[in-house]
Parts: structure tokens; sequence; C-alpha cells
């Protein structure tokens, strides 16, 4: 919260001095691929369901039955989003909320 609020401060002391330019301590951004695991034709539906779920990962991490996004491709997707922040920001702190 330090950072956010001398992020905050510091925009603020730019806009009055009319200084535009100068780059702003954080950097914010959206990450599409950084969301929840998609259930397919389950998502919307009692939580239960995703009990039917559980085994077919422990089964097969490439299993799609009911469109449900497999294990193997959420972890692909992680990883390959890890690996973009990593060279996006080398030498950086990246927060991930």
């Amino acid at each position: 919260t330090a950072q956010i609020a001398a992020y905050e401060m510091q925009r603020r002391a730019q806009i009055a001095a009319g200084d535009w330019e100068a780059p702003p301590l954080l950097q914010i951004g959206l990450l599409s691929d950084l969301r929840e695991r998609d259930f397919g034709s389950l998502d919307g539906l009692s939580a239960g369901n995703y009990d039917n779920v559980w085994p077919r990962d422990m089964a097969s991490p490439f299993d799609g039955t009911d469109g449900v996004e497999p294990v193997a491709d959420v972890c692909q997707r992680l990883s390959n989003m890890v690996d973009l922040l990593e060279k996006r920001h080398s030498g950086k702190q990246v927060i991930l909320t």
C-alpha cells in the first residue's frame, strides 16, 4: 500500500505541475491469461458438478470433457504468462493479484 500511496501522490504532484510525461512509479495492467479455469458447460451450475471434474483431472491432465479447460492447458497458459512477464519486466518486481 505504501507504493500505491506513493504512486498516487506522485501522479497528483505531476498533474498539478503539468508534468504529464514523467513515468509513474507503478505500472498497472491486466493480463488476460491470469484468470480462473474455464469450466465450460459446467460454469454457472451448482458447485457440486465440479466434483465430477476432479477425478477426471487426476486420471488425465488433458481431459476436456464438458468443455472444461484441461489442467495441462491451464498450466501452459500460466507458464507462458510468467515467461512473458519475466521477459517484459526483467530485474523488476512483479505483483500478481
